[in-house]
């Protein structure tokens, strides 16, 4: 890493990232490395705690080993009823098929909000994913920074579900996410696979993601007519 007044060079094993002009008055922007395919600019800009996760995330997949070319940001594909969503990053296998689409969101309120979508229709991922059949996982995704950097993410292995479109595709889940993850220190590249829950696996909740599973549970009892008494 080396940083002069206004920027912020990050070099992680050979792939550059600049990170400018971040100051009290204006926004950051990130100029990712060439071989890393931006199809929008929209993540470029820091112009929302959003785009601090993507980078971050891009970050950590950088350090655990994947190479630049496998990574692609801010990917569209219609979503349907005339409307085009963006994933925030794609990551590749070395023969082109998907290994995941992961999905960034800020910590705590919106993360759950994500997740909540995930549950009850599918949300962005499963718009995305009938469309990219060669999709190994979907991944909802979010970190922060205190005195260090926290992650967090939640997996959906979706090789096997069956479905011609969305809701069918969605049927198919059994609603549950897969314990562990391919950002994790012990997990081999392209080799992940779930784990048993273990006791140290579990983190003591924070203000924000109280907040979140809060809302989550009063958004289940609202769409199911019952009473917050």
């Amino acid at each position: 890493e080396f940083r002069d007044k206004d920027n912020c060079f990050l070099d992680i094993f050979g792939t550059r990232i600049l990170i400018n002009s971040i100051s009290d008055s204006s926004y950051g922007t990130v100029n990712y490395d060439e071989r890393i395919k931006v199809w929008n600019r929209s993540s470029s800009n820091l112009n929302t705690p959003e785009s601090f996760v993507v980078l971050e995330c891009v970050i950590r997949l950088l350090l655990k080993g994947y190479k630049p070319e496998l990574i692609e940001l801010e990917r569209s594909w219609k979503s349907g009823h005339g409307k085009s969503g963006r994933l925030d990053v794609l990551l590749k296998n070395k023969d082109g098929s998907i290994f995941s689409m992961i999905e960034c969101k800020t910590w705590g309120v919106e993360y759950e909000k994500e997740r909540n979508n995930l549950l009850n229709d599918g949300g962005q991922l499963f718009a995305y994913a009938i469309q990219e059949r060669t999709t190994s996982y979907l991944t909802l995704y979010s970190s922060k920074i205190d005195d260090e950097v926290t992650y967090q993410s939640e997996h959906i292995n979706i090789q096997d579900l069956k479905g011609g479109n969305i809701e069918e595709m969605h049927f198919h889940w059994d609603k549950n996410f897969i314990i562990g993850s391919f950002f994790d220190e012990d997990a081999s590249l392209f080799a992940f696979e779930g784990k048993e829950l273990r006791k140290n696996d579990l983190k003591a909740l924070d203000n924000d993601s109280g907040r979140g599973l809060f809302n989550s549970f009063a958004e289940i009892l609202r769409r199911n007519s019952i009473s917050d008494k």
